[in-house]
């Protein structure tokens, strides 16, 4: 039971560490992050399972790390804790199994993330608010971006879609905050493939790109506050046709604000 458990525990805390007193582990806790030192997953954890382990008073533990939290009948870090990692000044508050911390908040250098974790690798979905202010909230495989998530940069600009070991690629979505808005293709953080590029004006290009320029087939029409979808009289001057490197290049057929058609 657990008071078998508490005594097994009293008797084999050496080779787990050294036990320390819960205000030594507070004075660990840089007082700059001490407010948002929370469990945010707490309730999560069932009720009934904290019943079959034992909290022990904080230890340091033998490769350096510092641990406040409950242990399973192994001895092994389970169920809500604290762990704290001063030699890489990182602090971790959240829950483990069997050991290693599956979900919680990570205070690190370069920022805090609250998520699921595989041990202390952000693995699965999770948010990452780094130092800038810039916030990444979606999918992590081994520590990397990796799948579906989005980005906010501190200026407002946002993107949302595909990320490829790390780097923004596959198909999304960008708006900038001055206004301008892509949607399609993404290879190296750059336009590449298919997209739609809309300016704030109302001129917008639909077509092929490559590295970032207009690059194969594609569409332009320009922004015109006077044009009316809504009319058929009314048309927008526009451009189909050939691009090589961001410049017309062969045959493209175009059409005049009057509806006039001809090619160049």
């Amino acid at each position: 039971g657990r008071m078998n458990l508490k005594g097994r525990l009293e008797k084999q805390m050496n080779s787990i560490g050294k036990a320390i007193t819960e205000e030594e582990f507070t004075k660990l806790i840089p007082e700059e992050i001490k407010n948002q030192f929370v469990n945010p997953f707490e309730e999560e954890y069932p009720k009934d399972s904290l019943d079959e382990l034992v909290k022990n008073e904080p230890v340091e533990l033998s490769n350096g790390d510092f641990y406040h939290g409950y242990f399973n009948n192994s001895l092994q870090m389970e169920g809500p804790g604290e762990l704290l990692q001063p030699n890489s000044k990182t602090y971790i508050v959240g829950l483990f199994k069997d050991g290693k911390l599956y979900k919680g908040k990570i205070i690190l250098p370069i920022g805090e993330y609250i998520g699921e974790t595989d041990g202390f690798v952000f693995h699965g979905k999770g948010t990452l608010t780094y130092k800038d202010k810039t916030v990444y909230e979606g999918d992590f495989v081994e520590g990397v971006k990796e799948g579906n998530g989005s980005l906010i940069y501190p200026d407002g600009t946002k993107y949302w879609g595909d990320f490829t070991k790390g780097e923004i690629e596959g198909e999304g979505e960008f708006i900038w905050n001055n206004g301008y808005y892509y949607k399609g293709g993404i290879k190296n953080g750059i336009f590449n493939g298919k997209g739609v590029l809309k300016a704030p004006n109302g001129s917008r290009y639909n077509g092929d790109f490559l590295n970032g320029v207009y690059h194969g087939k594609g569409k332009f029409l320009w922004g015109d506050p006077s044009y009316n979808p809504k009319d058929k009289n009314s048309f927008q001057e526009s451009y189909v046709g050939e691009y090589s490197h961001g410049k017309k290049e062969g045959k493209g057929q175009y059409q005049l604000k009057n509806g006039d058609m001809f090619e160049g």
